[in-house]
């Protein structure tokens, strides 16, 4: 209905108002009335903005690991896994609690084919919601996976013991 819109658009270079609703939008438009606003006939739960907005915020801020994960979400939904896994993987160096970016390299895992990794960054993102049950599930599906005496293996049984310590 605009009550937000009205008040962030002035501050703003350019806004998106998204709603379902047509009536919504026309009703928003009718009050703020700024030209900066730009209005999305869209499920706020299923939108994803325009690929470019994220390219674009990285060009003036690389480092953003944030807006990496988004720009990686845009990637995996074109299939572009192996350079959304890249960014995500960068996006984690930088900021290695940041769980949208597991969460999203556990779906380019997933889709990439490698269940395992799949859920060893599922469990990841888990555990940095503090969801430790769902962390610990994952983690066993991971660890499960794992050849024996692997590397894997061990650190999934490591990840596995402290969550114990957790809970």
């Amino acid at each position: 209905t605009g009550q937000w819109t009205r008040h962030l658009a002035p501050t703003a270079q350019r806004l998106v108002a998204v709603d379902a609703a047509p009536e919504v939008l026309e009703l928003n438009r009718a009050r703020v009335g700024d030209e900066r606003v730009e209005y999305i006939e869209a499920d706020l739960f299923e939108w994803q903005p325009p690929r470019a907005a994220f390219e674009a915020h990285l060009r003036d801020y690389p480092n953003d690991p944030p807006i990496m994960a988004d720009l990686a979400r845009t990637m995996i939904a074109a299939g572009e896994l192996k350079s959304a896994a890249a960014l995500l993987e960068s996006a984690l160096a930088r900021e290695p609690e940041l769980d949208d970016a597991e969460y999203a390299l556990a779906e380019c895992r997933g889709k990439s084919g490698d269940e395992r990794q799949q859920w060893w960054h599922l469990a990841r993102a888990y555990e940095l919601r503090g969801e430790y049950d769902r962390a610990r599930n994952a983690y066993e599906k991971a660890r499960d996976l794992a050849p024996n005496d692997t590397p894997e293996r061990k650190d999934a049984e490591e990840a596995l013991k402290a969550l114990r310590a957790v809970l």
